[in-house]
Formats: C-alpha cells, sequence, structure tokens
C-alpha cells in the first residue's frame, strides 16, 4: 500500500481505468477457457464416434464375408473343386461388392485354385496367419497385415474353413478387404482438420491411415503406445502422441472376431491438439483486441480530465508548500483552489502557515532562554570531567566539548561530524548504536539514549566509554521529528578493565575444582562454589543456615578450633582434615588452606579457604604402598628361595650317598636285629631328611614335576577320606567343591601336598572344636585386580580355599608366613616349612596364593590356577616295589663330579652286573669311551665345563642307539623349564633309594 501512495495522481487514474477494466477481460479470458474446453469435450465425442463408425462398417463388412464364404462352401462346383464355374461366381461377386479387394478358394495345402483375381500359378497361400488359423481353429479367422500375392497392394483378409459333406475340412475361402475405403467415412463426418484414423493389425503393424498413409502404412506403430493400447480396456479416449509426434485427442477400439481372444485389429481416430487450441485461441485474441481498444480510450480520457480537474490544482498546493517549507509563512492558496476537496486543502494550508507564523515567534524567544541554560550546564559539566556533545539535526552539524575530542583522540581545531564519529566505532559495536540512535531518533519514543560502547582512537587505543544523550523533537503526531540530541560522555575504560580482572577471578573460583568458600568473621557461611557445593552435598542449599564447624564430623571438631585459632592468631591455617557429606554423612578427606581477607586499613573482612580433595591421592598413596610392600615380599621370597635351592642341592649330594650305603649296610646285616634297627634309625633320619629337602625344593620352586592336566575337584574329593583320618575328629570338615569340571595343569602329588599343608595349618589353629572348608570355584581374575597384585596375569582361574575359624593371624604374621622355617607354633612342633612348601609348589604351577586373616575370626587360603580347555589326563598304574637288573654284557658311562655320589652309583651299578666306566667330569668321560661299547650314560645335569645334556650330545654322534639317565640335586633349565621335565627326557632326583634308582636305570634301558 506504500507503494500506491507514492505514484502520481495520473498514475493513480491509470491504475483505476485499468481495475475497471479487469473483470472484462478476465470474463474474455474465462470464456475462452471455456470455449477451448467445450472444444476439447467435442473433440472427445467425435474421435470416439468416428471410431465407433468405422469398427461398426468392419464389422459389418466382416459379418457380409462371413455369410458370402458360408454361401460358397455350400455350392456343389467349390465342394467338387471345379473352377471353369467356380471362377466366374467369383469374379461376379467381387464386381458386386467393391469393398473386397478379391476373393479366392485353396486346398488344405495352400494351393489357390479358384481366384476373382488372376494370378499367374502357382498362387500359395500356406503361409497365411488367416489360412492356417481358419484350417487349425475351424472357424472364421483373422489375417494381418500383407502385401498381396494376386493385387501386389497391401490387404488384410479374413478366411473360412471349407468343409466337404462328412464336416472334413478341405480348404480355405478367403476374402481381403480394400483397407482405406475409410477415407470416405473421415470426408462424410466432417471433421475437424488434421483428423484422422489408424488401422493396427495384431502385431502392431499399420493397415490403413485416413491422411497420408503411404509413408506410413505397413509400419509398426510406436512400440510402447501400442502396449498401453494393447494392455488397456477394448476402447479409451485420451490426449497422447501421434504417428507425426504431435498431441492429439485420441480413441481407440478393439476388434475381435467370435472365438478369438487377441484383438485382431485396433481403429484409432485423433484430431490435433493444435486445431483444437488454436480456434479458441483466435476467438480470445479478437475479443481482447476489442477490450484494448476501449481500455486505451479510457485511459485517455482518464489523463484529460485528471489534469485539469486535478494535477493542476495540486501543483499549486505543491508550490505553495515549497515557499512555506523555505520560510515564507506569508504564502495563501485559499483563493487560488477552490471547490471539492482540493479547496478545503487550501483553507487548511492557509490556517497551518498562520499557526507556524506564530510558532516561529515563540520558538525564538525559547532559543534565547535555552542558550542561557546551555551556557550554565556547560560550565558546569566542563567541572565533572564530563565529554559532552550536541547535535543539531537541521543543520546535521555537531559540537563536541574539548574534554570529549580529547577522549575521541581528537585535536581541538579539527572539523569533526556524525561520519567521523562513526568511522572510530568499534566495528563490532556498531550495529548496536546504530539501533540505539535510531530508537532514540523515533518520534514514537522518548528520545533517551543511554548506551556503552567501544572506540578505537588513532593512535589504535580502545577505550571504553558510556554515553547518555536525549533527543528534542518538535512538531505533533505525524509531523513530530527529531532537531536536537544533546548528551555526555565518560570514558569508563579503567573501570572496565578492573571489571573485567575481577570477572576473571569469579569465573576462575566459579570453574575451579578444588573447595572454594567465604564466610562471615563470625563463621557463617557467605559463598560456596560449584565445586564446593557438590563436594559436601549442598547444591541449591540456603548456605546462610550453616558454619564452619558444620562441614566436620562431631569426633573433629578438635581440627575446627585449631583452624579458628590459626585465623584468629597468623590470619592463616593449613593442615589435612576430614569433611561429612551433609547428605550421605560420608567422610571426604581433604586438604585445607584458610585464610583471612582483609580491608584497605587492615581490618579482617572475612574468612576463606581453598580446599582440596584428597581422597583418590590417598588412595593412590595406599595402592602404591601396597604394591611396594608387595614388591618387597616377592623379592625376599625369591631370594630366600635361591638360598634354599642352594642348600638343598647341596644337601641332595650329601644324602643320597647317606641313603645308598645305608641300604648296602642293611643288606649286609639281614638276620642281625639289634645292628639291623640301627640302620633303619639311620634311614629314617636319613628320609626325614630328604622330605625336609623336598620342602626346600618346593618353597624354592627347583623340584620337578609330573604335570598332567587333572581335575582339582577330583583331587580334592578323592582325598577326603584322607584328610579325615589326619585331621583330629573334634574339628568338621566341611567340603564345597564346584559341580563344573575344572581342568588344571598340575602334579597331583604336589596339589594333594598343597591340601594336606592347608589344612594341617588350618587345624594346628583351632584350639579344640572347629570347623575346616574346603572349596574349589571357578573364578575370573580381571584388569583391576592384576594391578593390585603384581604376579597375577588377568584369566581364568580355578581358585582352591581352605577356611578356618581359628585364631587367626595379625598383620605382621601374615607378611611372614611364607618365610621357610619360621613358624608360630612351640619349638619342636612344627619345621616351619609347610605354608613355604604351599607357596611355592602354587607358584611353580604358574598360580598365586592370597591369604586373609582377622585376629579371633580365623584365616582364608585361597590358591588359583590356572584353567586350562584339555582333556583329563588317565591315572597311570603304580610302579614295582623292587626291580632285579641284569647287567649282564651291558656297558654303563657314569659321569658325576661328586665323588661320593660317583662311588655310590658305580657300585649300585656293579653289583647288578654292569659293566662301569666311571668319570669325574665329561673331559674324561669322553676320552675315557674311545673305542668302547656303551648302552647307558648315567650323567649329572649342571658340571664344570659342559653340562650333561651337551656331553649326551657329543657322545650320540659315535653311539646313535645310546641311553641316558641324568641325575641332579635340584631343576635346571637346561633340562627342565619352569620346574616341568622335557618330553621323553629320563631323571632322577637326588638323593634317590636302590630301588628307585634301579627302576629309572631299567627305564631308561628300555626294560
Amino acid at each position: 500500500m506504500s507503494r500506491l501512495t507514492r505514484l502520481s495522481i495520473r498514475s493513480i487514474l491509470l491504475l483505476i481505468t485499468f481495475v475497471v477494466a479487469l473483470p472484462a477481460a478476465g470474463v474474455i479470458i474465462y470464456a475462452g477457457v471455456q470455449l477451448r474446453n467445450d472444444q476439447l469435450r467435442d473433440a472427445y465425442a467425435e474421435t470416439a464416434q468416428l471410431a465407433e463408425r468405422i469398427v461398426n462398417e468392419q464389422q459389418n463388412l466382416v459379418a457380409g464375408a462371413e455369410q458370402l464364404m458360408t454361401a460358397l462352401s455350400q455350392l456343389s462346383e467349390v465342394k467338387q473343386h471345379d473352377a471353369p464355374k467356380v471362377v466366374p461366381i467369383l469374379q461376379k461377386l467381387r464386381q458386386l461388392n467393391p469393398m473386397y479387394s478379391n476373393i479366392f478358394i485353396a486346398d488344405r495345402d495352400g494351393v489357390v485354385w479358384a481366384t476373382a483375381v488372376p494370378v499367374k500359378p502357382p498362387f500359395v497361400i500356406a503361409d497365411r496367419r488367416y489360412f492356417q488359423n481358419a484350417l487349425s481353429s475351424g472357424r472364421l479367422s483373422s489375417g494381418e497385415y500383407v502385401v498381396s500375392r494376386a493385387t501386389t497392394r497391401p490387404a488384410f483378409n479374413v478366411a473360412a474353413p471349407l468343409k466337404d459333406e462328412n464336416g472334413r475340412i478341405i480348404g480355405v475361402i478367403s476374402v481381403g478387404f480394400v483397407i482405406d475405403r475409410y477415407r470416405d467415412l473421415l470426408n462424410q463426418m466432417r471433421m475437424a482438420n488434421g483428423s484422422n484414423f489408424l488401422m493396427i493389425d495384431h502385431r502392431g503393424m499399420v493397415l490403413a491411415r485416413g491422411v497420408n498413409p503411404e509413408p506410413y502404412v505397413g509400419k509398426p506403430y510406436p512400440a510402447e503406445e501400442f502396449r498401453k493400447m494393447k494392455a488397456g480396456p477394448d476402447w479409451g479416449t485420451s490426449i497422447r502422441q501421434g504417428l507425426t509426434g504431435d498431441q492429439r485427442i485420441t480413441s481407440y477400439r478393439k476388434l475381435r472376431l467370435p472365438g478369438e481372444a487377441t484383438p485382431y485389429l485396433y481403429v484409432t481416430t485423433g484430431i490435433p491438439m493444435e486445431v483444437i487450441n488454436g480456434t479458441a485461441g483466435r476467438k480470445l485474441t479478437a475479443n481482447m483486441l476489442i477490450l484494448s481498444s476501449f481500455l486505451v480510450l479510457a485511459c485517455a480520457i482518464a489523463t484529460l480530465v485528471g489534469k485539469h480537474s486535478i494535477e493542476d490544482r495540486v501543483k499549486m498546493l505543491e508550490d505553495a508548500s515549497r515557499r512555506l517549507a523555505t520560510g515564507d509563512l506569508g504564502v495563501r492558496v485559499a483563493e487560488l483552489v477552490e471547490g471539492g476537496e482540493l479547496g478545503d486543502l487550501g483553507r487548511s494550508f492557509d490556517l497551518m502557515a498562520q499557526e507556524l507564523g506564530k510558532r516561529a515567534a515563540e520558538q525564538q524567544q525559547m532559543e534565547a532562554i535555552l542558550r542561557l541554560s546551555e551556557e550554565r550546564t556547560r560550565q558546569a559539566i566542563s567541572a565533572s570531567n564530563l565529554g559532552v556533545f550536541d547535535h543539531d539535526h537541521r543543520s546535521d552539524t555537531v559540537y563536541w566539548s574539548p574534554r570529549l575530542r580529547e577522549i575521541n583522540g581528537w585535536n581541538a581545531d579539527q572539523a569533526m561530524g556524525v561520519a567521523d564519529f562513526i568511522n572510530i566505532l568499534h566495528p563490532d559495536d556498531r550495529d548496536a548504536i546504530a539501533a540505539s540512535v535510531a530508537r532514540a531518533h523515533d518520534p514514537a519514543g522518548d528520545g533517551i539514549w543511554d548506551v556503552e560502547h567501544r572506540i578505537i582512537r588513532g593512535d589504535g587505543a580502545v577505550r571504553w566509554l558510556t554515553a547518555q544523550a536525549r533527543t528534542f523533537f518538535e512538531g505533533d503526531g505525524t509531523i513530530r521529528r527529531p532537531v536536537r540530541t544533546v548528551g555526555t560522555v565518560r570514558d569508563v575504560t579503567e573501570q572496565k578493565e578492573i571489571q573485567e580482572e575481577q570477572r576473571k577471578l569469579a569465573y576462575l573460583v566459579e570453574m575451579s575444582r578444588d573447595f572454594i568458600g567465604i564466610a562471615s568473621l563470625q563463621g557463617r557461611v557467605e559463598y560456596l562454589n560449584p565445586a564446593a557445593a557438590r563436594l559436601v552435598g549442598l547444591e541449591g542449599a540456603d548456605l546462610a543456615a550453616f558454619r564452619i564447624p558444620d562441614f566436620f564430623p562431631k569426633e573433629c571438631r578438635g581440627v575446627t578450633d585449631q583452624l579458628m585459632d590459626g585465623l584468629a592468631a597468623q590470619g592463616y591455617w593449613h593442615g589435612e582434615a576430614v569433611f561429612e557429606h551433609f547428605v550421605t554423612h560420608e567422610p571426604i578427606a581433604v586438604e585445607i588452606t584458610a585464610f583471612t581477607i582483609y580491608n584497605e586499613d587492615g581490618s579482617p573482612l572475612a574468612y576463606a579457604n581453598v580446599t582440596r580433595d584428597v581422597r583418590e591421592r590417598k588412595a593412590a598413596e595406599a595402592e602404591k604402598t601396597l604394591l611396594t610392600e608387595q614388591l618387597i615380599q616377592a623379592q625376599k621370597m625369591e631370594s630366600i628361595g635361591r638360598l634354599a635351592g642352594g642348600v638343598a642341592h647341596d644337601f641332595n649330594n650329601l644324602l643320597t650317598p647317606i641313603l645308598g650305603y645305608a641300604e648296602f649296610v642293611k643288606k649286609d646285616l639281614a638276620g642281625q636285629e639289634a645292628p639291623l634297627a640301627r640302620i633303619e634309625n639311620v634311614l629314617k633320619a636319613a628320609n626325614k631328611a630328604r622330605e625336609l629337602v623336598q620342602q626346600l625344593l618346593s618353597f624354592s620352586r627347583k623340584q620337578v614335576l609330573e604335570m598332567k592336566t587333572i581335575d582339582l575337584g577330583q583331587v580334592v574329593g578323592s582325598f577326603q577320606g584322607i584328610l579325615r583320618h589326619t585331621i583330629r575328629e573334634s574339628i568338621a570338615l566341611r567340603f564345597h567343591l564346584s559341580e563344573e569340571p575344572g581342568a588344571i595343569r598340575g602334579d597331583k602329588n604336589q596339589i594333594e601336598q598343597v591340601i594336606m599343608n592347608l589344612a594341617i595349618n588350618a587345624q594346628d589353629a583351632i584350639d579344640e572344636h572347629g570347623a575346616i572348608t574346603i572349596e574349589t570355584a571357578a573364578v575370573f581374575l580381571d584388569e583391576e585386580y592384576a594391578l593390585q597384585h603384581q604376579e597375577v596375569r588377568p584369566g581364568r582361574y580355578l581358585m582352591l580355599a581352605v577356611t578356618d575359624d581359628g585364631c587367626g593371624m595379625d598383620q605382621a604374621t601374615r607378611q611372614r608366613i611364607f618365610e621357610p622355617f619360621f613358624t608360630t607354633k612351640g619349638i619342636g612342633k612344627g619345621t616351619g616349612l609347610g605354608l613355604a612348601t604351599v607357596y611355592g609348589i602354587v607358584r611353580q604351577h604358574g598360580g598365586h596364593i592370597w591369604v586373609y586373616s582377622e585376629v579371633g575370626k580365623g584365616t582364608t587360603f585361597k590358591c588359583y590356577f590356572p584353567l586350562v580347555d584339555e582333556p583329563l589326563a588317565s591315572e597311570a598304574a603304580a610302579e614295582q616295589e623292587q626291580v632285579t637288573l641284569d647287567g649282564r654284557r651291558r656297558s654303563i658311562l657314569v659321569v658325576e663330579d661328586n665323588e661320593m655320589v660317583r662311588t655310590l652309583v658305580e657300585e649300585m651299578l656293579k653289583q647288578q652286573g654292569f659293566e662301569v666306566l666311571a668319570a669325574e667330569s665329561p673331559k674324561v668321560a669322553l676320552g675315557l669311551c674311545g673305542g668302547r661299547l656303551l648302552d647307558l650314560l648315567i650323567t649329572d645335569v649342571v658340571m664344570p665345563g659342559m653340562t650333561g645334556p651337551e656331553l649326551y650330545s657329543r657322545l650320540e654322534r659315535s653311539y646313535p642307539d645310546l641311553k641316558v639317565l641324568y641325575m641332579s640335586g635340584y631343576t635346571s633349565n637346561v633340562m627342565v623349564h619352569q620346574g616341568i621335565l622335557d618330553e621323553g627326557i629320563h631323571y632322577i632326583q637326588k638323593p634317590f633309594s636302590t630301588a628307585e634308582f634301579a627302576r629309572k636305570v631299567e627305564r631308561a634301558l628300555g626294560g
């Protein structure tokens, strides 16, 4: 609407004329559209009517042909193939029926023997569709587009079977149609220009076309259009593309012969859309030309009338307004513009000019008063260090006070306007300033302007300013406009910098993860940052209801007193304490730094603190301490193990000849009771020493294990009877074994030793009555568990737990229970090797052991063995107690650096009839056996200069069939890995009895 008010009077008059003519144009256009729609409906009806006429004509034609062929088939001359008589009949019929192109009769082989149109023989139609269908169906059949062999012109035929008196088909009668005869029908119906029709056979070949048939007859109809027509209903009308590519209103019909499912003929008729649209368009164009002529005439009349009665009078008012605007307050126009609304406007103009004259006088008086007031204000502002500006909107000039020029970085004598002020505005503040100025200058507003913004001075300095101004207006209502804006400016850069620093500090406090709080000197809480509120559960709480002591548990109120005393005395306190969560009452370990806040004169204002949650640090320290203790314990146990292994090795070398020679003496003393009893005591002592050494080896993981895949639950279950006989009856034995089978790789005897030692240890912890619980379970030790237990790898384990309700142990005892010879039992009641043996066996099995105990409540030992997915090993048959060796004609090389062991072995072998070569070192052994026959090598494993396996490797080159039996006082990685004997190795551990030695020799020799 605002654009219409800006148009000239002449333009408005022309616009009115056009608006008045618009309904007439709409009526004409509507009539044209209706005419087009009517013509479309007529065209739809005409095309359908033409198609229906052609279909009826074709059906009548086919019906007549069928009657003709039926009549011919009844003639005796036809049945007798009497060509001379039949041909004249056919020719006469064709003359009487010009719509037939030919009439002919063929035998069953398709050879034409009578035709109305003479044809040079042979005339054969066996390949024609109408002939083949008539023979196969025995009824009237249709053909397809062909070039007639008789007329050499395009033809379409129907045919009927010729039967004898017995109903047997003896031939075919066919009638061909003149397919272009329907053009006359097109002319008769007086269709629109460009109307046309097509006749299409069942293959989509064009049989006939009403107009210009030559380029299209015998050619295929567009495949996609034919497919749609073929798949559609039997008739239809639509707008589609014609053969020539133009859009047409097209109707189609399908024709079928009785008994045929497939149409034999398609008839399409069409009228071009261009013809229909052209007729309606010409009518519409003629009507629009008539309307345009009347519109031009109306515009000319409107222009002449408007200029004389409106434009000239308005021009007088416009001239008077310009004079009034230039200050000519005596101008008058009422007498020049008389009559009508413009006359009333002239009188109003004169009244306005008179009123403006009065106001001008009053304005001059007010300006004098205002100048006096401004001078007084300017003097006051000069003393207040404020910058002042005064913008006169009429002249668009601005007064800038000296202080404001100084603030803006301008020289005193520079002429500066509004554009200069805009240039120094910070780019990010210009849009906001522009919006504020627009609001202040809005006549509908109050004219108040109060903004804060930045400027960039010529020296590059950025300054923050606050400006307060007011805009004064003149006039009322629609003529109210701004005439003057006066304001003051203050440089607040220093205040902004202080505020920015305060904002940063506040943000730092708000975002800190530490507890930061402020309290009054009376201890009343005034502020907590978000981290503090979260730590103690005071989110959203009324902080004024809490005091400093409320944050500490009752038992820690002494810390509160220390904190408050430190603040009062030194103004500072630092230390560790415990807060209590206000919701969960959970203790929170914290590190507090509290201090007093002072004002400028040194007087205390408030208390503040920065407190850090140290629970994670303390947990980490505790974890570090635990891991350090575990590492030290593991290192200590490893050192003790090495020492125990070395001692055991030396003991084994000493015990081997003691046991051997004692058994020799026992044989020699057969029948002498007193000496025999003494030697039995020697053997008992030696065997006890052997067991002691074996325990040392178990702890140090130097024993040789016979590892097999065993079910730990079965081992414990089969061991229950032995345990029941071993543990005293006043103690109940309880078993909780996992129902799921759990396989581990282990030495069954050693696992039973672990169970027995733990059970006996539990029995010794129970004074009189109590219970021992043994259980197994499959467990998964995760990464977290492994981090807290350095020797553990994450994975699946089978747990063996032995629990008692005895006296329990303190921390100091638990730290040493696995050390060899450490015992809490009385003198003579224990060797101190029971738990050390358990520890060594478990570790040698790749597992680990954990103990939990409380004084007065009992103890639990948990052993974890790695689970394996392997089939269980079968139980081996028990070894025979006595073995008799036949050493005749057999030679054995004995290599041992310990003279007593070497001598004992040599004597044992010679008693069995072996030829023995003894050597104290591998080097001597290599020299002794040169050229000698050897059946077996018995050698120590670790010797100076060369190991036992290395010696065997050297000898094997000369003696490929040489067997070997290794001896050792402890395991060595030379032939034993992780305490497990390599496959196929014959090995005997020192010390050994004569019977055990004999069995090993027999096995090594393959006996």
